[in-house]
């Protein structure tokens, strides 16, 4: 059953299929209209469907659960705590993505400036766009050549750097 009417389809085991509201969409109407619940016999003439179908689909519960109530008597927690949210980052993955900044500025902040910009430009650790050496040349005043030789000496650098061994432990793959 899905939680939102009409959005899925019901097939029966003889094969009969309806929006999940069907059947009790009609049932309802067919209550309003005679005034009373309607039999299965009627229920199958109006929905055009076998007499079977309609008892196997009215054995089904259908009941809402409010996401608000309680999970357990006794307990405070509701069913609400307990459905993710994809798009939010959980604690964990907040406090690792801290850590790892604060490691990457700590790493940064033992090179001199111009290797700061080279690498922060050309890896896009500022705002994701990854710059070419030449531009990156060009914003420096020096040659594409001369920004690839800066680059290199920045990550020598950070390779013999003791905050870098820590941020090792985020590499994909390690």
């Amino acid at each position: 059953m899905s939680l939102v009417y009409g959005t899925r389809r019901w097939t029966s085991a003889s094969g009969t299929a309806w929006p999940d509201s069907g059947p009790r969409r009609i049932s309802r109407s067919l209550t309003a209209a005679l005034g009373r619940e309607p039999t299965l016999v009627e229920l199958a003439r109006e929905l055009d469907a076998p007499q079977e179908a309609i008892e196997a689909f009215s054995a089904v519960p259908v009941f809402a659960v409010s996401f608000d109530a309680p999970v357990e008597t006794g307990w405070s927690g509701k069913a609400v705590d307990f459905l993710e949210d994809p798009p939010c980052k959980s604690p964990y993955e907040r406090l690792l993505e801290a850590d790892r900044t604060r490691l990457l500025a700590n790493s940064l902040s033992q090179l001199s400036e111009r290797e700061r910009l080279v690498l922060i430009g050309r890896y896009g650790l500022s705002d994701g766009a990854e710059k070419t050496l030449k531009m990156l040349g060009a914003e420096l005043g020096v040659c594409a050549e001369r920004a690839r030789q800066i680059e290199e000496e920045a990550l020598g650098r950070l390779r013999r750097n003791k905050w870098t061994d820590a941020l090792r432990a985020y590499a994909p793959g390690e």
